[in-house]
């Protein structure tokens, strides 16, 4: 499970929220 790169919490594997910043992909647990 990743962390959200916005506020550090746990993302969820079937959370579809990401962005792409610097040519990385970036999970995100909210939008």
């Amino acid at each position: 499970m990743a962390d959200c790169f916005h506020c550090g919490e746990p993302v969820h594997p079937s959370t579809r929220f990401a962005v792409e910043i610097d040519g990385q992909h970036r999970s995100m647990c909210c939008a």
